[in-house]
């Protein structure tokens, strides 16, 4: 919402959790608290991100219907998800950081992304594999969390949980994994 702003457009945006829309809002963010699946057709708009979204709903089908009700003709999705098909989480299989049911409801590739898509309405402009830069507090907790990692090893971390937040936590770090898929689609009818 904030670089929507920035770059001069009208913006908006929903949140499931009450607390991530008080923090937006003392922001000074346009955001309200809605599921996902609420949304309503009510108003149109020409982009609409789901940015790290779609792999935690159950309906994604249905869910990307739903956008497209709310994206005038021609208008544009952009949508980021862990990519399932990537050579980084092929490589890795089941030990692949990004498996993390109940968490992630499903998983995509290109492919499977590109069908519901296109069972929508939605022509793909850009697929990209892209990589991120986490918080190392971020990649601290996945691990943490993490049931691929031994117990032993997570009882350990547990213990540096103090030191590492408060001396590293903020220091964020590349890690080029190309295994996020990153999706820019139209509505063609």
């Amino acid at each position: 919402v904030n670089l929507a702003d920035q770059q001069g457009f009208r913006s908006a945006g929903i949140e499931l959790s009450h607390d991530a829309v008080l923090w937006a809002k003392k922001l000074g963010r346009n955001v309200s608290q809605a599921d996902a699946m609420d949304i309503s057709p009510k108003e149109k708009f020409d982009i609409i991100t789901v940015l790290d979204v779609l792999e935690h709903i159950n309906e994604p089908h249905e869910f990307i219907s739903k956008i497209k009700n709310n994206l005038n003709l021609g208008g544009v999705i952009l949508i980021n998800v862990p990519n399932a098909g990537s050579l980084f989480a092929k490589l890795c299989g089941k030990s692949w950081h990004s498996y993390v049911p109940p968490e992630h409801l499903f998983y995509f590739n290109k492919k499977s992304l590109s069908t519901i898509l296109a069972l929508n309405g939605f022509e793909i402009i850009k697929a990209k594999n892209i990589s991120k830069t986490f918080k190392l507090s971020y990649i601290y907790k996945t691990i943490i969390n993490s049931p691929q990692i031994s117990i032993k090893l997570r009882k350990f971390l547990g213990f540096l949980n103090p030191i590492m937040i408060s001396a590293f936590g903020e220091i964020r770090v590349y890690l080029p994994l190309f295994d996020n898929l990153t999706v820019i689609a139209k509505v063609i009818k």
